[in-house]
Parts: C-alpha cells; structure tokens; sequence
C-alpha cells in the first residue's frame, strides 16, 4: 500500500469482500488518511491491551493513574456539593480528566492497595460529577454521583445520592430520580440524623411533585418543615418552606402557599440568602397568577428573572421565563410571549433541562394555536408529548394531550381528538389533578357539539363545572357556562340558553377580561348564524367593545 499525503484519499481498506446490505459488494470505499490511521491506531492499541496478562494491564493502569495524577498537580479534596449553583462551583484541573482517572483506579485495584485505590475512585467519581454538573450535563452528573455513593459510607453516601437526585430531577429522569431517592430516604431513617432525615423528606417530596404525585409529597414537606423548625437552623427551615411553597401551589391550596412563599423570602432577605431570592420570588409569582393577579404576577417574575441573571442560575432562570411565558400567553401579550417563551426554551436546551424544554414547547404551541397555526402547534404539541413521556412527567403529559386534542379538533379531526382528551382525562383522574380534569371536559364537550351529541356534551359540561367550582377555577367556569348555553341553543332551549350564557359571559367578563368576552360573543354569533338562530340577548353589562371581536 502506498503513502499519502494528510488529507488525500486513501486506498481502499479491504477485509476480504464487504457487502451492501449483504448482497452487493463495495468497491472502492475510500477514507482520508487522518481517519485511516485513527483507526488503525485504535486496533493496534486494542489488540496491544489484550495481549497483556490480566495482572501486567492492572500494574499498567496502577501507572497510569499515578503518572496522571501527579501531572494533574497531585490529589485534590473532596468536592464541595453544598454550593446551590453548578456554575459557581469551583474546579479544579484534574476534574476535566476525573472519569478517566476513577477508571484508572478500578482497574489497578485488582493488585495494587485496593483500598487506597478504592477511596481514589470515590473520589474522583464525585468530581467527574461535579465537572459533568458544571458542563450542565445533569444526566450524566447523576449516574456518575450514584456511581460514588456506592462506594463511600456515612454522611459522604448520603451526600452522593443527594448530589444525584438533584441532578436526575434537573434531567427530568423522574422514575430514576424516585429510586434514588426512596434508597435515601431509607438510608436516612435508618441513621436516626434529623438534618439528614428532613433533607431525605423535601427531596422525596421534590420527585412527587415532579411526577404529579402532590397528595403524596404534601405530607412529606411538612414533616420535612417541622423537623427543621425544631434544630432552628435558618438555610434549611428556608429550604423547606421553599419546597413546601411549591407543593401547597400544585396543590391549589393558593393561600396558604403565598403565605408560606412570603415567610420564605422575609427569612432570605433577613439572613442575606441572595442566591436562592429569585427562585423564591418565582414562585410568588407562580402564586399571583395562579389567583388571576396578574399584574403583581407580572412585576414579580420580572424581578425574579433579574434575581436569578444575577446568580447565574441558568436552570431556574429558564423555569421562570418558561412561568412567566404562560402568563403573558394569558395576557394575550402574544409577541412578548414568544420572546419570552424562545429565550426559556434556549436556556433548558443549553443546560439540559429536558422536562422543562418539553414544558415550554408546550407554552409555546399554545401560542400557536392562539394564531390559528393549528398544523404548527400541533408539531410543537408532539414535539412537548415526546419529551414528557420520555421523562416520565405524567402531569404534563395529560396537559398537553388535552391541547393536542383541541388542535385535531380545529384540523376538522373529532374522532382524534376524541381520543387525545380521553387518554388526559384518563391521567388527570390517575394523578388527581381535578383542575385539569374539569378542563379537559369541558373540551370533550366541544368535542360532542361539534358531533351533534348534546345530551352527552350537556352531561360533561355539568361535570366539568362541577369540578370547576370546587378547586375555584372562575375562568373555566365562565368558558364552561357560555358553552353550556350554546349547548342548551343548539337543543332548541332558547331561555334555559339565554340564562346559562348570560351567567357565563358575565364570570368572564370579571375573571377573563375583554379579549375572552369578545371570543365567546364571536361563537354565539357563529353558532346562530350557521344555525339561522336568532342571536341570543348580550347582557346590558358588557361595554362596546367586548359586544363584537
């Protein structure tokens, strides 16, 4: 074989006949010269190893790893996982080079000092951790923290398996999040240490409430709160409070989460916790507009997102443009919403935040859909569905079914919506979320109109206000009752019609705001129309402009 210049084809590499589909013959496969000595450099390093006995490849890795490490400046100290934000940890130069350094190790124990090597492997497996955490590779970060915690004991396990629930609720890889952190909780009750132990609860309590378990992690944040409460320590009572706020939230029980997230931001501010007050002040926010204030909403997010740039926390930087996306969305703020809602999805994809990318591509084919680009954000919709199953968020899951649902529907496709609203019914009743429920009823209902099924659709709508008024969703009761009316129009009830809507455009009109009085108008109008209906009385209420769209 003759020699080339870097960069000029190379002669085919033939190993007796190669094949195309294992029929055809390849002739003249060329490769550049760079990558054809790459890979003879591999296999003749390969085949090199696997000529050594077992015991002469440990003494080579037992050099190795000391050759490294020596280079590499010497052994470094247990890395410090306490600091909240992965961007300000500090690294050192060996941690670029740790994952190596721990395989090294495990390799050369089988005839060196194993348990010196051991307690090196440990080491260097956390650091990889925490090297892998500052890249904002969570996933991997997790794996390679469970992958130390096994090998240490003590407050160190602990601390590693903390380390990995954090960074696999970060990936959005729930279910292994739950396992890690039902081993840590054990782990803890076993140890009879009360930091530890409430540590273990609030992080039970975190993977719940990602998995839309929230019944389930109530109980355990104020256990968690309590115990804190009672060693009086100020950074773990605010920790505390902070997930409890989050877990009152989903659970809708509004105020008594402001008050919480309240007495949570009095204690940062009065102990001077600056890198945690924009996560806090998020979730005030959360709770603002969660109770229609969304002005105060508003301010509180902007502030909030300028906490957190501040503290270059980029991960909950992202969850609260995501946050404050769904609000301007709701303000019918469109064009800032999309701003907003891009900036978010840039931010999780740059740290990889998959659950919540999967979240705000949810927001945003709301936006869409909003536009009447119903065949783009149904993209976005399978897109944000993917991510969601793929992560196990089973809350988000059924969200978005229910929009998907709702685009079928204006692609003039009711038999698959049908079935997209029945499977989010089926997991909000699954994972009790009754707010969702009455919403995706009432769009089964619209579902029933648009098929000519009245007495079903009527049948669901009193379902779905039924839910409604129980977790207080004025909104969805407004909407739900301008769709009853409609219903009761169509069936030829033309009083029973004009009371039900008269109720429900006037809910709108103090819980939805002109823009929504102006749609459901527009409906009625549509309805009576295509029907040759006389259109229903509006209400003396409404001003002008809420009378027309």
């Amino acid at each position: 074989m003759t020699a080339c210049r870097t960069g000029a084809a190379w002669p085919c590499l033939d190993a007796g006949r190669r094949f195309d589909n294992g029929r055809r013959p390849l002739h003249n496969v060329r490769v550049n010269a760079e990558t054809a000595y790459l890979f003879r450099h591999a296999l003749l390093r390969d085949a090199a190893y696997q000529l050594q006995l077992p015991a002469d490849r440990a003494r080579l890795h037992a050099l190795a790893f000391e050759i490294f490490e020596g280079l590499l400046g010497g052994r470094p100290p247990w890395p410090n996982f306490k600091i909240a934000a992965p961007g300000e940890r500090r690294l050192l130069p060996a941690d670029a080079f740790a994952a190596e350094l721990a395989d090294h190790a495990e390799q050369a124990a089988q005839v060196e000092d194993s348990a010196r090597l051991h307690e090196a492997r440990s080491l260097y497996l956390a650091r990889a951790s925490l090297f892998e955490s500052a890249r904002w590779r969570p996933a991997e970060a997790g794996r390679l923290a469970q992958k130390a915690a096994a090998l240490c004991e003590g407050r160190r396990r602990s601390e590693m398996l903390t380390e990995a629930v954090g960074c696999l609720l970060d990936a959005g890889l729930l279910s292994e999040a739950e396992g890690v952190s039902r081993r840590l909780l054990e782990l803890e009750f076993t140890r009879q240490d009360a930091a530890l132990h409430a540590g273990a609860l609030n992080l039970m309590a975190k993977v719940l409430d990602a998995m839309g378990q929230h019944h389930s992690a109530l109980p355990l944040a104020e256990e968690a709160l309590r115990i804190s409460e009672s060693e009086g320590d100020p950074q773990r009572i605010v920790r505390e409070l902070s997930n409890l706020s989050g877990t009152l939230l989903y659970s809708r029980m509004l105020d008594r989460a402001e008050a919480v997230t309240m007495r949570c931001i009095k204690m940062m501010k009065t102990h001077g916790m600056s890198q945690e007050l924009g996560v806090a002040l998020g979730a005030l926010a959360n709770c603002y507009q969660m109770s229609g204030r969304y002005d105060d909403s508003l301010a509180t997010y902007r502030e909030a997102v300028a906490a957190l740039r501040k503290a270059g926390n980029k991960r909950s930087e992202g969850v609260t443009l995501t946050n404050m996306g769904a609000l301007l969305f709701a303000m019918d703020c469109m064009a800032e919403a999309t701003e907003v809602l891009t900036a978010a999805l840039s931010l999780h994809r740059q740290v990889g935040n998959r659950r919540s990318e999967g979240i705000c591509l949810g927001n945003y084919g709301n936006v869409l859909f909003d536009q009447r680009q119903y065949e783009k954000a149904l993209e976005t919709y399978s897109l944000s569905l993917s991510i969601h199953r793929e992560v196990g968020n089973r809350r988000s899951e059924g969200l978005v079914l229910g929009s998907l649902g709702n685009s079928w529907l204006q692609l003039g496709k009711p038999e698959e919506a049908e079935r997209c609203l029945m499977e989010a019914l089926i997991i909000h009743r699954e994972l009790r979320n009754r707010r969702s429920e009455g919403i995706t009823l009432g769009d089964l209902a619209e579902v029933y109109l648009t098929t000519h099924r009245y007495s079903e659709g009527a049948s669901l709508l009193e379902q779905a206000l039924a839910a409604d008024r129980e977790v207080q969703n004025r909104l969805h009761e407004g909407r739900h009752l301008c769709r009853m009316g409609l219903m009761h129009l169509r069936q030829g009830q033309r009083e029973p019609a004009a009371e039900t809507w008269r109720r429900g455009i006037l809910l709108l009109r103090s819980h939805g705001g002109p823009a929504e009085v102006a749609r459901q108008v527009s409906d009625l109008e549509s309805l009576c129309r295509e029907a040759g209906l006389e259109l229903l009385p509006l209400p003396a209420e409404l001003a002008p402009g809420e009378r027309r769209p």
